[in-house]
């Protein structure tokens, strides 16, 4: 699986996820929803570094 192909995988559900928190929570508690982008970046680089690990194990 390309880099490409992962960002956009994990991006869309994501995306969506923070949409719907500043859609529905109260505006006290909207900052909550950029914790998603925070968690959609470390599970991007998570899941790229691990491919590229299993990447460079395979030979």
């Amino acid at each position: 699986m390309t880099r490409r192909k992962l960002y956009w995988i994990l991006m869309l559900p994501f995306v969506f996820t923070a949409f719907a928190l500043i859609a529905i929570l109260p505006f006290e508690y909207k900052f909550y929803s950029f914790f998603v982008m925070i968690a959609f970046w470390g599970a991007y680089y998570g899941s790229a570094y691990m491919l590229e690990k299993k990447k460079k194990l395979k030979g």
